[in-house]
């Protein structure tokens, strides 16, 4: 149990930590929804914002990514 008014995120980071030797994912939005429904998984997160981005994968550019917010009362689990 966490004590009041701290949310342990080393679930969350654990996670994160696993992406790197997982098989390759097509979608940043589907990388996006997994990590949001990490920090769901912990009770006391009632919003979080996800930002991702895929680096060098054009030459004028430094990255392509994108960011979401998403709040668990409008959370479905998925897309």
């Amino acid at each position: 149990m966490e004590p009041q008014g701290y949310i342990n995120y080393d679930y969350v980071r654990d996670f994160l930590k696993t992406l790197g030797a997982r098989p390759h994912i097509d979608l940043l939005e589907t990388i996006v929804d997994e990590i949001v429904a990490e920090c769901f998984r912990l009770d006391r997160v009632e919003a979080c914002r996800v930002s991702v981005m895929k680096q060098t994968i054009f030459h004028e550019a430094e990255g392509a990514g994108i960011e979401a917010f998403r709040t668990r009362a409008a959370w479905n689990g998925s897309k």
